[in-house]
């Protein structure tokens, strides 16, 4: 297809036929075959696994009412049937030659305003599975995919590629023979879901890998084993489908994308999946890059990796926002914990994304009863704080905490310890040695009197 494809080396940006992308196929819709996970547990914004694995029950709590979020797989949000000209005439899903190497990926994600920052409740995901690394399907293995939102997509080659990492979902499908899927993730039967950012474009990042004797996602031992379906958004203005996706990605995504065939596609790493996607530029050459996947010139339309995120409309939520007081950088990601009603017990906690004005979202706990509870957050230099109990009796009910800024020591209280680290570091600037973040309270860059103002104002205050 003698497509042009742009990688940097030594911080140049350089050119290379994409001779290790030939043979772009369509892919029939018989020949997908679409799957439910055997199991799911949720990761932290570092993608290590923080709760047992669950098995997905098979009556909803609710009858669901499903709104896109994002959704690259053309699909009928009613039916749930994928591919299905819904948003307007498209190709169908594609795949490159199955000696492909790209088991991760991040899409740039620009999700319809009113979902983003809600909790998703069906998550799908459609890949080539061949455990082998053969140039035909074949193998059996234990399949894991580790899926989370990033409030920031890298928009250059410079990277990184995904900042601000929330927490996600680690899906699990045992023995899994070769073969091209579908991946059904719906967590409508559950309090399981996975957290969305408010700001927009953000990142969606997806890895395939397997587990280990203890449970932990690691790599693949074939590059080659795994890749992402490939379609077009079908969104307004887009340059061969437009359509009316109510969601939209740009024709630029971050990929492990390597082959045998190009040594300058990367290293082949045995820990490819677990590096960070940081940069192409400088040296040695990354194995993760900014690639332009536009396929027009082959009639496929600028190609996104096929994944849809789903938000249920009928699921109970809890919202409402978290106010962090005295600083001029309020915190955009943090961990809300959902507790029994006298606070003492977690019951579920959640790496959110909060807006600009502090909102949150959260899915409420199962089963979707009228249950009592409270939220806690404590983060930074902030004091915890633990809510008032509430009562979830409507689709969503509202919670809401005021933090109070000055513990440099994060030691939930503001004291003497606080005083003398915060004069330690007075009059330094950021990158100046001795300045520190948790002594400048109001996130402007210098430790000085204005943080020495907010200490003051709560000194002597306990966090709960």
């Amino acid at each position: 297809m003698n497509r042009l494809v742009m990688f940097a080396v030594g911080g140049v940006l350089l050119s290379a036929a994409a001779s290790a992308r030939q043979g772009l196929t369509q892919v029939a819709p018989h020949e997908i075959t679409r799957i439910t996970p055997d199991a799911v547990a949720q990761v932290n914004a570092a993608g290590k696994r923080i709760t047992p694995f669950v098995t997905l029950g098979e009556n909803p709590l609710n009858t669901p009412l499903w709104a896109t979020m994002f959704d690259s797989m053309n699909t009928n949000p009613a039916t749930q049937v994928t591919y299905s000209d819904f948003y307007g005439n498209d190709n169908g899903p594609s795949r490159f030659a199955l000696n492909y190497r790209n088991s991760i990926w991040v899409n740039d994600a620009v999700m319809p305003v009113g979902r983003r920052g809600r909790p998703a409740k069906l998550i799908r995901i459609g890949y080539v599975w061949n455990p082998s690394g053969n140039t035909t399907l074949s193998g059996t293995q234990t399949c894991a995919i580790r899926v989370r939102f990033a409030e920031a997509v890298g928009a250059d080659d410079s990277g990184p590629s995904d900042t601000n990492p929330l927490g996600g979902l680690l899906i699990v499908r045992n023995a899994l023979a070769a073969g091209i899927y579908e991946s059904d993730l719906n967590l409508s039967t559950g309090p399981l879901a996975l957290m969305t950012p408010w700001n927009s474009p953000s990142a969606l990042k997806i890895e395939i890998g397997t587990l280990n004797g203890g449970g932990a996602f690691i790599p693949l031992s074939h590059p080659a084993a795994a890749q992402p379906l490939l379609s077009p958004m079908i969104a307004p203005g887009d340059p061969q489908f437009p359509g009316t996706n109510p969601s939209s990605s740009g024709a630029f995504m971050w990929a492990d994308d390597e082959t045998p065939t190009v040594a300058l596609f990367g290293q082949n790493r045995p820990n490819h999946i677990l590096d960070t996607l940081s940069s192409t530029a400088g040296g040695p050459i990354s194995h993760t890059e900014r690639y332009s996947y536009d396929y027009t010139g082959d009639t496929a339309g600028n190609l996104q990796a096929a994944v849809g995120v789903f938000q249920d409309l009928n699921a109970k939520r809890i919202e409402g926002t978290v106010l962090f007081s005295n600083t001029l950088v309020p915190p955009t990601t943090g961990t809300i914990e959902i507790r029994n009603a006298a606070g003492d017990t977690v019951i579920q906690s959640f790496q959110v994304s909060f807006s600009g004005t502090g909102a949150y979202s959260l899915t409420a706990p199962a089963p979707y009863v009228a249950g009592t509870y409270t939220i806690y957050c404590r983060q930074g230099s902030w004091l915890g704080r633990l809510s008032s109990a509430f009562t979830t009796t409507n689709v969503s009910t509202n919670a809401s905490l005021v933090l109070t800024n000055g513990d440099v020591n994060g030691n939930n209280e503001i004291g003497p310890e606080d005083f003398s680290l915060l004069a330690g570091a007075f009059g330094t600037f950021a990158g100046d040695p001795g300045y520190t973040d948790a002594a400048d309270l109001n996130d402007d860059g210098e430790v000085g009197p204005s943080d020495f103002a907010v200490l003051a104002a709560s000194f002597g205050e306990f966090g709960d």
